[in-house]
């Protein structure tokens, strides 16, 4: 892989230098960096092209593997596209890359026994917070409700307050 991004990186280097007609003088020649915003670019003076740095060329394709992994990923365990939108899948991507090599992925048991138990004693406090809100502001109890193909009655009961609206309880096919 290195060696291709090396042929690939010469080649795009020899056919810059057929194109552009350098002058004798060293001073145009020169090669200077840019500002930070830039790192890892370099631009040749006077000719206003720049040139990717070996580094950038390898971190393209890593990411571009790793977004092939993830798409990968999405298909196989059918999961909606959408839930590449959900902010909580862009900061659990942050945090892998975070780490760095090595990250173990949670096993089967962690993931539906102690990670779901903490999740849903993170829920439970927060709604405590809300219910101690709505003791002091108030709060109004909203209905929503439906019924499916075979006739089926479906309602959703929905609390709302200045600090949010909750979703509350679904009371199943009555």
């Amino acid at each position: 892989m290195i060696l291709g991004v090396l042929v690939k990186n010469l080649e795009a280097n020899e056919k810059k230098r057929k194109a552009h007609h350098y002058s004798a003088n060293d001073d145009d020649d020169e090669i200077k960096e840019i500002s930070s915003n830039d790192k890892g670019k370099r631009v040749v003076s006077g000719s206003g092209s720049t040139q990717t740095t070996l580094n950038q060329l390898l971190k393209n394709d890593i990411r571009e593997e790793a977004c092939r992994q993830i798409a990968r990923f999405f298909y196989t365990s059918a999961i909606p596209f959408n839930c590449i939108k959900n902010p909580e899948f862009v900061k659990a991507l942050e945090l892998v890359a975070k780490h760095g090599p090595g990250f173990k992925p949670p096993s089967y048991h962690d993931i539906r026994e102690k990670y779901l138990k903490q999740e849903v004693d993170q829920i439970m406090t927060l709604l405590e917070e809300y219910k101690l809100e709505w003791k002091k502001t108030g709060c109004s109890i909203m209905y929503d409700g439906w019924t499916d193909k075979k006739r089926r009655c479906i309602c959703n009961f929905l609390v709302n307050s200045p600090k949010g609206t909750i979703f509350f309880v679904i009371s199943g096919y009555l």
